[in-house]
C-alpha cells in the first residue's frame, strides 16, 4: 500500500525545513476563516503527530470539518484512516464512500486507493475491471501510484492467454467513460452554484446600497426610488439563490445515487 504524504507539504518544498509550530499557528488561523486546506492540513498534522502529539480523535474532527466544506483531500483522507483502522474500527464501505466523494472531484489518490480495494477485494468481490477503471482514471491525472498499479496489474492480466485481460478490459473502457462524465458533470454543477450564490450576493449588495437613506432636498423622492430599485435587485437574488438550491438538490441526488450502488461488505 502506497504511503501517503501531505500534498502541501509537498507542493511548497517544506520537507527540507520543518516548522511545526509556525505551521501550526498560520494553519489554525487559516481555518478560524474557514478555510478548508488548512483544515484538513491541521487533521493531517494531528493525524501525524507533527508538532504536537498524535491524536485521531483531533485528526478525524478536522477532516470532517473540511470534508464538510467540500474538500476532496480531507475525504480521501477520512476513506484512509478507515480503509486501515486508524484512530477509528476499520470500515470497508465508509471507506469506499468517502473515497467515492473525493473521486468525484478528481482527487487521483482516492481513484487509486479504490482500485486497491477493488484489486484486492477489500470489503467488495475482487473486480479487475473496476481496479482497472480506477487505475486509469487516477493515472490519466498523472497520479504516480495509479500509474504503477495500472502497469502491474495489466502485466499480470495479460500473462497467459490474455483471457483475463480482454474481460477486465472490455468492461473497464465502459467503466472509465462513465466515471469521466460523472465526474465531469459534477465540477460543472459545483462551477454552477458558485456562480449562482456570487451573482446573488452582487444583486444584494446593490440592493442594499440603494436602500441606504439619503438627506437632502430631494432625500424623499431619492429614498423611494432607491426602495423600488432594491426590490428589483433582491428578486433577482432570490432567482439566483433558488436556482442553486435546485442544482444542490441535483448534486445531492448524484451522491445518493451513488451511495445506493455502492457494494455491501
Amino acid at each position: 500500500m502506497p504511503k501517503r504524504k501531505s500534498a502541501f507539504f509537498i507542493k511548497c518544498g517544506f520537507l527540507g525545513s520543518r516548522d511545526y509550530a509556525q505551521a501550526l499557528a498560520w494553519y489554525h488561523k487559516a481555518a478560524s476563516h474557514g478555510n478548508s486546506n488548512a483544515e484538513n492540513q491541521l487533521g493531517f498534522l494531528a493525524e501525524k503527530g507533527w508538532g504536537e502529539a498524535q491524536d485521531y480523535v483531533e485528526a478525524l474532527t478536522w477532516y470532517y470539518k473540511a470534508a464538510e466544506h467540500g474538500n476532496d483531500n480531507a475525504q480521501e483522507n477520512l476513506g484512509y484512516l478507515y480503509q486501515h483502522g486508524f484512530g477509528v474500527e476499520m470500515d470497508y464501505a465508509k471507506a469506499m464512500a468517502w473515497y467515492y466523494n473525493a473521486a468525484g472531484q478528481g482527487n487521483g489518490n482516492a481513484e487509486n486507493q479504490l482500485g486497491w480495494m477493488y484489486q484486492f477485494g477489500m470489503g467488495v468481490t475482487p473486480d479487475n475491471a473496476q481496479a482497472l477503471t480506477w487505475y486509469r482514471t487516477a493515472a490519466a491525472q498523472g497520479n504516480k501510484y495509479g500509474i504503477e498499479n495500472l502497469q502491474a496489474l495489466t502485466t499480470k492480466l495479460k500473462a497467459g492467454d490474455g483471457s483475463l485481460w480482454q474481460a477486465a478490459n472490455a468492461s473497464a473502457v465502459q467503466a472509465v467513460n462513465a466515471q469521466s462524465e460523472r465526474r465531469a458533470r459534477i465540477t460543472d454543477l459545483r462551477r454552477r452554484i458558485a456562480e449562482l450564490e456570487f451573482d446573488a450576493q452582487q444583486e444584494e449588495n446593490l440592493a442594499a446600497q440603494m436602500e441606504q437613506p439619503r438627506t437632502g432636498a430631494a432625500a424623499a423622492v431619492i429614498n423611494t426610488i432607491g426602495a423600488v430599485g432594491a426590490v428589483k435587485f433582491r428578486l433577482e437574488a432570490e432567482k439566483y439563490h433558488a436556482e442553486a438550491a435546485r442544482l444542490r438538490v441535483e448534486l445531492a441526488e448524484m451522491d445518493n445515487d451513488l451511495a445506493a450502488r455502492l457494494p455491501n461488505p
